[in-house]
């Protein structure tokens, strides 16, 4: 009971003395010093209270959203198309990411992605489909079709403006015609974060005309969407015993 007593009366003197230390310690600590000192002080008072929880969080995951990181990443690409490369009015055919070292990966992750990029990406006026592209003797000749309409219908409306006496001397300049483009893209797994590539390559002539790389964290919500990264099994086996089995009961009095 006398020591129990004795403790208790030395309790506040070891707080204080924890503090005075803090307090010199975090003499060149920055910008906010007495922050140091009393969050320093509490760790001390709690470990000599013995009021330290008896468990932590050993790997804080990275929660990110996975939406906002690839809103940026379509901000990005579409930043970097050039729209004398890809015209406007273009069809963009957009496909799902596939798995780079795995070609066979069915999971649902490069779909949600590329889905992701398209929401973003139709807020510019993208002409963006589902749909696979045609084959580049039929872009062709869609793209000459178009043309041509185009140019007929230009045609027509300067003969309109001439009948009125509207015509404007300064000719116009022509639109360039549409060329469709394929966005696709690989993925890679790495140890904390997935690695990510996406490009937009023209159909008629293969040209990559704009790409761009980022990545997203590792955490609960990928591996949701990456079935090959969930855990396997039911977990670790513990490396030390959790029973008496085998051992003799003994009684003490």
């Amino acid at each position: 009971m006398a020591a129990a007593q004795n403790r208790a009366r030395r309790a506040p003197l070891l707080v204080l003395a924890a503090l005075l230390a803090a307090l010199v310690a975090a003499g060149g600590c920055g910008k906010h010093p007495w922050t140091t000192v009393k969050r320093t002080g509490y760790e001390w008072k709690d470990t000599l209270l013995d009021r330290k929880p008896t468990t932590e969080t050993l790997f804080a995951e990275d929660d990110t959203s996975i939406v906002e990181t690839n809103t940026y990443a379509a901000d990005d690409l579409a930043d970097a198309i050039d729209s004398k490369e890809f015209p406007k009015g273009s069809r963009l055919h957009v496909q799902p990411l596939r798995n780079l070292t795995d070609a066979a990966d069915a999971s649902p992750f490069g779909r949600v992605v590329a889905d992701q990029l398209a929401a973003r990406l139709s807020t510019y006026g993208y002409e963006l489909t589902l749909a696979p592209p045609t084959t580049v003797a039929e872009v062709e000749t869609e793209s000459l079709a178009r043309e041509i309409t185009r140019a007929e219908d230009a045609r027509k409306r300067e003969e309109a403006k001439e009948q009125r006496g509207l015509l404007v001397a300064k000719p116009v300049e022509a639109e360039l015609p549409p060329r469709p483009a394929i966005l696709s893209g690989e993925y890679t797994t790495g140890q904390d974060v997935i690695y990510l590539t996406i490009r937009v390559t023209r159909v008629d002539d293969q040209v990559i005309i704009a790409s761009h790389s980022w990545t997203l964290p590792n955490n609960e919500n990928t591996r949701s969407l990456l079935p090959a990264l969930a855990p396997k099994g039911d977990g670790m086996t513990p490396s030390i015993g959790t029973s008496l089995s085998g051992m003799p009961a003994t009684t003490f009095n």
